[in-house]
């Protein structure tokens, strides 16, 4: 064996025993009758086993050489004490564990008619899908419109669709359009038609929109066309685009503008 195997081996030996003997303890309490607390607890065991490692350079995951994970899981449990507290942050460099608290208010009274605490990270738990329970329980319980002001964290099109449904109006700053590439085209320039089902590009070409939320340039010159209108494009011929249902409801969210002091027809809230 040469010198750097061995040394490798003498890393990552701490990680492979711990994760070995945690697998075992499992695999051994697997099939027996166990209590509550205790199959939570052997779930738990397992989980957080697992989370943190994957197999070392070379193995198939079979022969018990584990490694540090170069990655950090999706909903990665941090605490066996309480489990389900999660990373989160608000920036780069503010850094925090535990949970993300998140309130609508009337913005001209300060008064906080909704309020939700949730794990830090997932789906499940982002601004706008807590948003859009706010915006569901609001419409269930007193059925009167409402204006919904929020910064871009809640501009996806998926609450812009729940407030739609809901009957409210949209109040919300809409992400920064980024170009895929420098001085290129973002998805303000091209057309969407969600009811014939078709988009059309820069260039003037218009194509159906698949089922699964595709479209194909039409023909090879398609690359040619688009750089003809006045931008940078690097797509090659016949390259697929990807559009998603919801992108045409995040582009006619309005931009937020100060709601106090206004008189208007509708209750407004606040998400925040």
């Amino acid at each position: 064996m040469r010198a750097a195997d061995n040394l490798a081996l003498r890393r990552i030996a701490p990680v492979c025993t711990l994760v070995n003997d945690a697998n075992a303890l499992v695999m051994a309490l697997g099939g027996q009758e166990l209590e509550e607390s205790a199959t939570s607890a052997v779930g738990l065991l397992a989980l957080v086993a697992g989370q943190d490692v994957e197999p070392a350079e070379g193995s198939d995951g079979t022969d018990g050489r584990w490694r540090i994970a170069r990655r950090v899981a999706a909903d990665r449990v941090i605490s066996v004490n309480d489990p389900q507290a999660r990373h989160t942050r608000k920036s780069a460099e503010n850094r925090r564990d535990g949970y993300r608290a998140r309130v609508a208010a009337e913005p001209e009274t300060g008064i906080i008619t909704d309020e939700q605490l949730t794990r830090a990270a997932g789906e499940d738990n982002s601004d706008a899908a807590v948003a859009a329970q706010f915006v569901a329980s609001e419409a269930a319980g007193t059925g009167m419109g409402c204006r919904w002001y929020g910064d871009a964290a809640y501009g996806t099109g998926d609450l812009g669709e729940a407030i739609s449904v809901a009957g409210d109006a949209a109040v919300i700053k809409p992400w920064p359009l980024q170009p895929a590439v420098e001085g290129g085209f973002s998805t303000d320039d091209f057309t969407v038609y969600e009811t014939a089902g078709t988009v059309t590009c820069p260039a003037g070409l218009t194509r159906l929109i698949t089922a699964s939320h595709q479209t194909r340039l039409p023909h090879p010159t398609a690359p040619a066309r688009l750089a003809a209108a006045g931008r940078a494009t690097t797509l090659p011929a016949r390259k697929g685009l990807a559009y998603c249902r919801t992108d045409g409801l995040v582009g006619a969210l309005p931009a937020p503008r100060p709601p106090l002091f206004q008189s208007t027809p509708t209750r407004e809230r606040r998400s925040s």
